[in-house]
């Protein structure tokens, strides 16, 4: 810790990192030993934090002292902090990927007291875990789940906290850094992911972090700053595939830093960036052994791909466009954009939903409005003030600065990466909250440098800060105002079979597990209910037979009612395991004696089946 200490990053920067390694040594070590318990965890967590603010105390008290509390610019961050962190702790996960597999996972995790595995428990047990593991503290500490959307609201506060420091690394000044956090703070995926239990902030907390490093490591190359530099960059590979899209950020800036210094401290550079390697060493083994392949299955179920099956000039434009299109609403003559969309791919000779290029069987539109939910919308604003900087980036005076020359280009790079890559699908909002936090940070940057433009940014911040407000009440996730006096002018908009989104404050807490699918609430409540009536013997365990994957409410009905029970995959099932299942029928199985409970909509059944 003591070495530690002499490193010379902000102390946000140093708080944050320096927990995550901890989150993800000691999770390994204390699964290693079967020992992944609560009191463990607790113990290493105080123990860390004790000596942190020991060593640090000054840091934090000066960091505290330099902080204007009369700024109103400090004010409307503060505010977005505090309306997330109410929002985050009085609602409950309802996210789709949440109840599928985030929070799944951590309930495996918690019932082996390891996250070691040597059997496929849920389909998406190939993808990287450390965000997860960052949930599974939050449980421990908890003892529930009130607490995990801190992952993503902790990685918001320093996105923002730390977004000024590149800034002014860059070239920024007092005015213009304040500028640029509140940019950053109100981008509308950060609003409304910041009280989430989703991943993608902590991907680009890590982004910007391994940035910013890379940023002090250009004044001074040291060793430990170089090791902190690759671990960041392996806790990031370990939590996203998307983050190997983005890294070309930090890593270019890294390049060149060498450069600069006539590769003077390339041992050191390599020598280190080996710890990138270390830390996803042991989950890439458990794939290979799982799967086959380090990555896990090349293809999704049903044979779709992520990545594009052809990759040539169209398909990189158009995906380009469309990438580009998911944060651009056109409310009036949407058709006519649409139209004129699907007449420039056929002139390039490719369809507009080309499924080599595009995934899971989504069909390109145009979208007509800013729809407030966390995992599509749109950051209009931001798009248009990147796409201001582009006209700026070749001008005498910011040709002068390289370092923010790199950065910008390396975060536009970064977006064509993510196009030719992946297959588009209407999902790549969240995905792409990387590229623009970085594209952020320069753009505002880049247009500060000339006095008009300084008026736009003004005017483009007081839109950017009054949306942010309205996206935060209005999230359909967990709003803080019931959406039932006009739901029906936005439904054609929102997820089929999706409930009408009600406060937090309102809806009871164990129905918003249900938010994404409400129709399962009554049935899945109705089959624990049998379940919790009938004799259990110490040898019965219940595996979870469910095509849409929606488990994780599951879990929390078996612990509110007290069920000393274990959950199985299905490969594991034996005479004595309970089969909870969902179908469009009753559930049959020969040989099984089954109860079901129908959905109040026409969309099917929840069934609890007992061996004879």
């Amino acid at each position: 810790m003591e070495i530690m200490k002499k490193l010379n990053l902000h102390i946000t920067v140093k708080a944050l990192l320096y927990w995550y390694i901890l989150i993800f040594i000691s999770t390994e070590a204390l699964s290693y030993l079967h020992l992944l318990e609560r009191n463990y965890i607790i113990l290493v967590e105080i123990f860390f934090w004790v000596i942190f603010l020991f060593f640090h105390r000054q840091g934090i008290l000066q960091t505290i002292q330099k902080i204007d509390f009369r700024s109103k610019s400090l004010l409307v961050i503060l505010a977005l902090f505090l309306l997330t962190l109410i929002q985050g702790f009085f609602s409950a996960p309802s996210t789709t990927d949440s109840m599928v597999y985030h929070l799944p996972r951590v309930m495996y995790w918690i019932q082996e007291k390891t996250v070691q595995q040597d059997v496929i428990r849920n389909p998406h047990d190939f993808m990287a875990p450390f965000a997860e593991y960052i949930l599974l503290h939050l449980y421990f500490i908890a003892g529930n789940d009130r607490l995990l959307f801190f992952s993503q609201w902790i990685a918001y506060v320093v996105l923002v906290i730390i977004s000024g420091v590149i800034a002014e690394r860059l070239g920024a000044d007092k005015g213009i850094r304040i500028m640029t956090t509140l940019f950053v703070a109100t981008l509308p995926m950060a609003v409304m992911q910041a009280s989430s239990t989703q991943v993608d902030l902590v991907v680009a907390v890590l982004i910007v972090l391994s940035t910013y490093i890379a940023l002090e490591i250009s004044r001074k190359i040291t060793i430990s700053s170089t090791v902190l530099f690759w671990l960041a960059l392996g806790l990031g590979i370990s939590t996203k595939a998307t983050f190997f899209l983005f890294m070309v950020i930090p890593t270019g800036m890294m390049l060149f830093v060498l450069i600069k210094n006539r590769w003077k401290n390339i041992l050191i550079f390599v020598l280190s960036s080996l710890t990138a390697l270390i830390i996803p060493f042991r989950f890439m083994n458990q794939n290979l052994n799982l799967y086959g392949n380090i990555l896990g299955p090349l293809k999704k179920e049903g044979g779709l791909t992520l990545t594009n099956d052809t990759v040539n000039p169209a398909v990189l434009i158009s995906n380009l466009i469309r990438n580009i299109m998911v944060h651009i609403p056109v409310p009036v003559f949407t058709s006519y954009a649409q139209g004129l969309l699907e007449f420039i791919h056929k002139m390039m000779g490719i369809s507009i939903s080309a499924p080599e290029s595009t995934c899971c069987d989504f069909q390109f539109r145009v979208i007509p409005i800013l729809y407030p939910q966390e995992d599509i919308v749109s950051n209009f604003l931001h798009i248009l003030l990147i796409s201001f900087a582009a006209f700026f980036i070749f001008k005498k005076v910011i040709l002068k600065n390289r370092l923010l020359i790199l950065t910008f280009i390396l975060s536009l790079f970064s977006f064509v990466i993510f196009s030719l890559i992946l297959k588009w699908q209407p999902f790549h909002s969240r995905l792409q909250t990387p590229f623009f936090v970085m594209g952020a940070i320069s753009s505002v940057v880049i247009l500060s440098k000339f006095k008009k433009s300084l008026y736009i940014l003004k005017g483009m911040l007081i839109l950017s800060i009054s949306l942010a407000v309205l996206l935060v009440f209005l999230n359909v996730s967990r709003p803080y105002i019931s959406y039932n006096l006009f739901y029906d002018k936005i439904k054609p908009f929102s997820f089929p079979l999706s409930s009408i989104p009600q406060s937090f404050f309102i809806k009871p807490r164990e129905q918003q597990y249900f938010n994404a699918r409400f129709y399962w609430y009554l049935p899945y409540k109705g089959i624990i209910e049998i379940l919790a009536g009938q004799d259990l013997a110490e040898s019965n365990t219940v595996t979870f037979d469910l095509p849409d994957g929606f488990e994780y409410p599951l879990w929390v009905f078996i612990k509110r009612y007290g069920l000393n029970i274990r959950v199985v995959p299905l490969s594991e099932i034996s005479n004595e395991t309970i089969i909870i299942s969902t179908s469009e029928d009753p559930y049959e199985k020969e040989g099984y004696l089954t109860k079901c409970v129908k959905t109040k909509i026409e969309y099917g059944y929840a069934c609890l089946s007992k061996a004879k």
